[in-house]
């Protein structure tokens, strides 16, 4: 039997294995994930990450990747409104390559001795001296899937605040805008990235209702509702992106 099974090998799964690997090197540490997730959309990395990478000892390794430092926002709120991150004492935030992100702190969790079982967790059922997950069996069980999936199947209720949809796009990154731009519109709000490879990641965050009625899960639906902003479609420009992601983002 080992020591901790983790269910989910994404950041926190993996920051997590990795932590526990450095603070009790003699425990076994298991990732099991089913190895095939969608495509990560691009992120921001807040300034505050930084201390925890370091203290993950990964720091290093971040800044090797090539991810895109930022160094504040912008806000159309009704109201346009800056936000400098580097006067804030906290230093830059970073764009990030996710899909190069995850595998960064995937390695890291393997390098330090944790392993990981490509399988998925179907089912735990509650034992005397741990958890029985189907492929292994473990004293505790973390889940760190994202979405609550053990949790659910252990009888987890969700409390949804929102039901809010994200529907983004890549496209290439003109330079107009290096900071994070935020605009509020009738339906929601658009976000806008500069994200490593030279792409520009660009989202509407909506109401699955709205998003429906607009079909911004379409490209006619995106290119319209963008068409429609008074700065994000200044910044984006007329590029045609290949397609439109759509992705739950609701708070819960």
């Amino acid at each position: 039997m080992i020591d901790v099974a983790v269910a989910g090998a994404g950041p926190s799964g993996a920051a997590f294995a990795l932590a526990l690997r450095q603070h009790a090197p003699s425990r076994t540490v298991v990732l099991v994930d089913p190895g095939v997730s969608r495509e990560p959309i691009g992120e921001a990395l807040h300034p505050a990450a930084r201390p925890v990478l370091a203290h993950l000892g990964v720091w290093d390794r971040f800044l090797a990747q090539g991810h895109r430092p930022v160094h504040g926002s912008v806000a159309d709120w009704g109201r346009l409104g800056e936000s400098d991150f580097l006067g804030s004492g906290l230093g830059e935030a970073w764009h990030v390559d996710r899909a190069a992100f995850d595998r960064l702190l995937l390695e890291a969790a393997l390098d330090a001795g944790a392993e990981r079982y490509t399988a998925r967790v179907r089912e735990p059922r509650a034992e005397a001296d741990g958890w029985d997950l189907g492929p292994v069996r473990a004293r505790y069980l973390v889940d760190a899937t994202g979405t609550a999936v053990v949790a659910r199947q252990l009888g987890a209720s969700v409390l949804a605040e929102d039901r809010l949809l994200a529907a983004a796009a890549r496209t290439n990154d003109r330079a107009v805008e290096a900071r994070t731009v935020i605009e509020a519109v009738a339906e929601g709000w658009w976000y806008t990235a500069a994200i490593p490879g030279g792409l520009r990641l660009t989202a509407l965050v909506t109401d699955p209702e709205l998003a429906r009625a607009h079909r911004v899960a379409t490209l006619d639906g995106w290119e319209a509702a963008l068409a429609r902003t008074r700065w994000m479609s200044r910044i984006v420009g007329p590029e045609r992106p290949a397609r439109v992601h759509a992705r739950p983002c609701g708070s819960w």
